[in-house]
């Protein structure tokens, strides 16, 4: 792998990360402020606990009469407030920060508005009359313990952009009665829903690890991965893998289930039959096509810009196995790739006049390869 300064690192990380130069404090209304980026503010507090029902405003004026758009709500900004019944959040609001409604134990409804991406660390920890969130389409983070024992939360609908599930970001959530893992999600961290048990769990595609923990327990599971996702547990955790009175896996898929480890433990597992993925992905910078077995990918082509190639292991729930026959051809930019366990294969010509090709990354038991690939 490529190795990166300690001070580039932090160059590039600063990079990411909005900025907030000489930020202004001030105060509009009830609301405590911060100035952001680019005529944007941050909700901060506010000057009383004492009230039921809140409305974020869009805009906020500070004491010249300049107005600022909403965008975020800082870390602990209404934490603590008891009396707290119902929030309305603006469109304009892209973040809630960490422990930004943390113990609010009266709290029973939250809009979260399209356009959000991160819900941070502890954001409703302990909101215990929480009933329902629904996540914009938007959203790419829950971070850890965002949800921690929201005992009344029944509806949980997740969507769009989450990839990942942290840490108890569940935790404790026991009202719940169906929890939807989307199809974006490839992991899921440890405890994300111990001490919840549903009566139905649904498991995307794309789930390749999952912590202990992770899951809730469950009467009915519909695991839609073609390939078994592993459990990455800690031996000194009791926290449970997988729970489930039935489990339904795609066609094709019983065999691997029933072989692999913590699966194997589920009595009864039957099939389903599922609608068939798209034949062509294109994910970043590559291209993959379904393999003639409609069970398994091969990437078959790479945007002729590319400087790094990792491919993916899986693709809809199924495997990648095979690198096409001049799937890299010619791309002189391409300087490194890395290859998944599940390749078994490389085409002829695959990696052919690839001049700036430096290093591949591979698992220990190298796929086969055909006349040409590195030519």
């Amino acid at each position: 792998m490529r190795h990166v300064s300690f001070l580039s690192l932090i160059i590039l990380i600063a990079g990411l990360l909005p900025i907030r130069l000489q930020a202004i404090d001030f105060t509009d209304g009830i609301f405590k402020c911060s100035t952001g980026v680019e005529n944007t503010a941050y909700i901060a507090g506010t000057t009383t606990k004492i009230f039921e029902r809140i409305t974020v405003p869009e805009t906020v004026t500070d004491k010249s009469g300049k107005k600022y758009t909403v965008t975020h709500i800082e870390r602990n900004a209404f934490e603590d407030c008891p009396y707290l019944i119902s929030v309305t959040l603006p469109e304009t609001i892209e973040s809630i920060s960490n422990n930004a409604f943390k113990n609010c134990a009266n709290l029973k409804t939250i809009n979260l508005p399209e356009g959000m991406w991160l819900i941070g660390n502890g954001a409703f920890y302990g909101c215990s009359k929480l009933t329902s969130i629904e996540v914009p389409t938007t959203l790419s983070r829950i971070e850890e313990s965002a949800f921690y024992n929201c005992k009344s939360l029944s509806t949980l609908i997740l969507t769009g952009a989450l990839k990942q599930i942290e840490a108890y970001a569940f935790y404790g959530c026991s009202a719940l009665t169906e929890v939807e893992i989307p199809n974006q999600v490839t992991y899921i961290e440890k405890e994300a829903f111990t001490g919840c048990y549903v009566d139905i769990l649904t498991i995307g595609y794309s789930v390749e690890t999952i912590e202990g923990g992770g899951l809730p327990k469950a009467k009915t599971t519909y695991c839609y991965a073609t390939v078994p996702p592993a459990f990455k547990l800690d031996p000194l955790s009791t926290a449970n893998i997988i729970s489930t009175d039935q489990l339904y896996v795609p066609e094709g898929s019983e065999t691997l289930y029933r072989n692999s480890n913590h699966w194997a433990n589920i009595q009864n597992i039957s099939t389903m039959q599922v609608e068939s993925n798209a034949e062509t992905v294109v994910d970043d910078v590559l291209v993959y096509k379904i393999n003639e077995d409609g069970k398994s990918y091969s990437v078959s082509g790479c945007g002729n810009i590319a400087t790094e190639a990792c491919i993916k292991n899986l693709i809809n729930g199924m495997p990648v196995t095979e690198i096409a026959p001049s799937a890299f051809e010619g791309i002189e930019s391409l300087t490194t790739v890395s290859i998944p366990p599940y390749v078994s294969r490389i085409g002829k010509d695959a990696f052919k006049k690839c001049k700036g090709l430096k290093a591949i990354y591979s698992p220990s038991s190298t796929p086969a390869k055909a006349e040409g690939t590195f030519y």
